[in-house]
């Protein structure tokens, strides 16, 4: 035998990488991530955002146990916006000193309820993600979550029950899409004023998200 016939055929290697360039490809088009990243996706820069952090832990979507006092926070939003209310730069807003938490109490609940989608702006910082409603949680939890974040981190605005997270649930009107920052502007009631019906899908314009003023909180609920 001729040492050309011991020889391994070279259509094998070339096979195999063939079959990578194409599932890297089909990967990349499916998945909706660019093939060759860009100095512009990769950092947001050309949008006028603050740098993305990449290292943030994922978020199941799975139903909210009870887990007592403060729970539904530690639960539900504690990975996001952190223990400390601070979230985490370029990804996750802060809760801490943020008007959208601690003005009027029905924005935090139609932001649970829904979720948002957008630009949004919190203490002069721009963000631009997606918050998905959690799934699976109750008008109690909610008003344990939001009444935890809008009276730590040294905010001081008042808690919230289930009566009343029900009564904002009742105002959306069959929506079912994520808010926007704006919707959410113009939606702001008046001190003391019932929640406002929701906008509908696919409303009209909005004006533009900038992070409203600090309104009078609605009167606290017994602990």
């Amino acid at each position: 035998m001729s040492n050309a016939s011991k020889r391994p055929s070279p259509i094998v290697p070339i096979a195999g990488v063939i079959t990578g360039i194409a599932t890297y490809v089909g990967v990349c088009i499916t998945s909706g991530f660019a093939i060759v990243p860009t100095v512009d996706s990769v950092t947001n820069i050309g949008h006028g955002l603050s740098a993305p952090n990449r290292d943030v832990p994922y978020v199941a979507k799975a139903p909210v146990a009870h887990a007592g006092a403060g729970g539904a926070y530690a639960t539900v939003c504690q990975s996001c916006h952190q223990a400390d209310g601070k979230g985490l730069p370029g990804a996750f807003p802060p809760l801490a000193g943020s008007s959208w938490v601690t003005g009027d109490p029905e924005t935090p609940v139609r932001i649970v309820l829904l979720g948002l989608s957008g630009e949004i702006e919190v203490n002069g910082t721009k963000f631009n993600a997606v918050m998905p409603p959690p799934v699976g949680i109750t008008d109690e939890q909610i008003a344990e979550a939001v009444s935890h974040a809008r009276t730590s981190f040294g905010n001081t605005a008042s808690k919230i029950d289930a009566a009343f997270v029900k009564q904002v649930r009742g105002s959306l009107a069959g929506r079912t899409n994520p808010w926007s920052a704006a919707e959410l502007a113009a939606l702001r009631p008046a001190a003391g004023a019932a929640p406002a019906p929701a906008v509908a899908e696919g409303g009209g314009a909005a004006p533009a998200p900038t992070e409203p003023a600090p309104t009078t909180p609605a009167p606290a609920t017994p602990n």
